[in-house]
């Protein structure tokens, strides 16, 4: 069996194991939903510090507990969860520079500093962002019609650039990246919307398959280039090895992690 066939059947049998028992956590909702999200987001922004920062110190413990917990709050205290989100990534970038100033380690903690921040943001305002999404009116159907474009968008775009992919689009960040991929993206986001949209039409109108297609396509492929740079920067392959096929946690919620917030901002202050 080639590598390339060997990937492929990894990377559909772990989503076909993984997906049920995920998707009926998140349609329940409530602690179990809440949980869960926090959970992969620990371990992503574990994989984020060790590949950015390094094996996990004193500098990154307290910005890893403000990561997991972020995603909780909006279910543990809806009223005050973005203000109580705001004050914990703020604490967190004190401490993170903070550590270092005590330590006088002006080089490093410039150099990792910045950093750990951009890992707090960068893994836990998306599944924070999820969390909202599902407890706000008619929160099953957003929350499955973001993750639905999302990974509509990783599917459609990992085999339409493996069958059409001629004209690279980074080559230096994610070779294996192509423009084919990028439009075959597209057409997935579109059509898991507009599957969402039949499903729960009393709650997604044609403009909000629209928005969420648009975020999909255009925000998901950049979450994934962006870690891609991260990964490329210090020569790994992949950011973990906990999902067979995919890589680690990091190298599954990538696209996850900017579409949320953005489809958040639309269903709380756009639409």
């Amino acid at each position: 069996m080639s590598p390339g066939l060997k990937n492929v059947l990894q990377r559909v049998g772990t989503a076909a194991a993984l997906l049920p028992p995920i998707v009926w956590l998140l349609l329940g909702g409530g602690w179990p939903a809440a949980i869960l999200i926090s959970a992969a987001t620990a371990v992503a922004t574990f994989e984020f510090f060790r590949l950015a920062v390094g094996p996990l110190s004193i500098h990154t413990s307290f910005p890893l507990g403000v990561a997991t917990l972020l995603p909780v709050l909006p279910h543990a205290a809806p009223a005050s969860a973005t203000g109580l989100a705001l004050a914990l990534i703020i604490a967190s970038s004190v401490w993170a520079w903070g550590s270092f100033v005590l330590k006088g380690d002006v080089e490093q903690g410039a150099r990792q500093a910045p950093s750990i921040v951009q890992g707090v943001v960068f893994c836990a305002l998306g599944p924070f962002a999820l969390v909202a999404l599902r407890e706000t009116p008619g929160g099953q159907a957003w929350l499955l019609a973001v993750i639905a474009a999302t990974f509509g968008n990783d599917a459609a775009a990992f085999f339409g650039g493996k069958a059409l992919g001629r004209h690279k689009l980074a080559p230096t960040v994610s070779p294996g990246k192509s423009w084919e991929g990028v439009f075959s993206g597209a057409v997935g986001s579109i059509a898991a919307a507009t599957g969402a949209h039949f499903i729960w039409p009393e709650v997604l109108g044609w403009l909000d398959v629209a928005a969420i297609a648009v975020i999909a396509s255009s925000l998901g492929p950049m979450g994934d280039l962006m870690k891609s740079l991260l990964k490329r920067a210090h020569q790994v392959k992949d950011a973990g090895h906990l999902l067979p096929g995919h890589g680690g946690m990091l190298d599954r919620v990538d696209a996850l992690v900017v579409n949320a917030p953005a489809v958040w901002v639309w269903v709380s202050w756009l639409r």
